[in-house]
């Protein structure tokens, strides 16, 4: 079965130095907005023992503001590629929303994702290092609000069978500024082993998640083996500053409706 780019789209579904040339470049007003929300994710593979036979890759950003004449940002960043020669690959999504005003919001989302399909003989192998880093920070916590939310993952699965992997790690994260939804959470599977540094800050005005890993997979098979390697990540971010109920906030959620819409419609195209 040959990948092509738009299979990765439902079976993303399925499962539902780094960072330095895509992070978003802060100007000095924006650097003291008075809301702030970050999410990046981001992966590397190396060292296969084997080179992938077919190959497909997925990204989708999206941004959204309202305003009334407020100062409101949103950006998003994608990138996913994996190669055969040599064999190595590498994905990132990047979400920021900065504000300052007293009425406004803002939302981003970006996505990517890459699939490899692999014959193996009676081993598979490979090193990767990953990062999960989300940053909220408000200035008052009675009129503004900052979200940030971080998935990743990757999932092996065996001679196509796409509704159970072997083997999954991933990470997830959430912060909630000034609420109390913050989490996160850790899966790492028995072929995958890992060092990480882990640090969190939670409560107050300023909030934030850094996990940052290094690890490699290796698995032995008694028989020659088609694998086919998923990774996916997605990176979420909003402010908003609303004083007193207004139409500013179902705006905006009509636009994350529609966002999730089109996304849905995208993925099963």
């Amino acid at each position: 079965m040959k990948v092509r780019p738009t299979t990765i789209k439902p079976v993303f579904l399925l499962i539902a130095p780094l960072i330095t040339s895509s992070a978003i470049v802060l100007s000095p007003n924006q650097a003291n907005a008075a809301t702030l929300a970050l999410s990046e994710n981001h992966i590397e593979f190396s060292g296969f023992n084997f080179s992938p036979e077919s190959t497909g890759t997925f990204t989708n950003t999206n941004a959204t503001v309202v305003s009334n004449s407020e100062f409101v940002r949103a950006d998003a960043n994608a990138l996913a590629f994996l190669s055969s020669n040599p064999p190595r690959g590498e994905s990132f999504s990047i979400a920021q929303v900065l504000g300052d005003g007293a009425e406004y919001a803002g939302l981003a989302t970006g996505e990517a994702s890459l699939v490899g399909q692999f014959s193996v003989q009676n081993q598979f192998s490979f090193n990767f290092k990953a990062l999960l880093n989300l940053k909220t920070f408000v200035d008052d916590s009675a009129t503004e609000t900052a979200r940030a939310g971080g998935e990743l993952f990757f999932a092996l699965f065996a001679d196509n069978d796409l509704g159970n992997p072997i083997d999954v790690f991933s990470v997830r994260g959430f912060l909630d500024t000034p609420g109390n939804q913050d989490n996160f959470g850790l899966n790492v599977g028995s072929n995958v082993s890992l060092s990480q540094n882990l640090n969190g800050s939670f409560g107050g005005n300023t909030e934030s998640i850094f996990a940052l890993f290094q690890g490699s997979y290796q698995r032995a098979f008694d028989a020659p083996k088609q694998l086919t390697l998923v990774q996916g990540q997605f990176s979420s971010a909003s402010t908003a500053a609303v004083p007193e109920p207004t139409t500013i906030v179902g705006v905006l959620l009509t636009g994350v409706a529609g966002m999730a819409l089109k996304r849905k419609k995208n993925c099963n195209s």
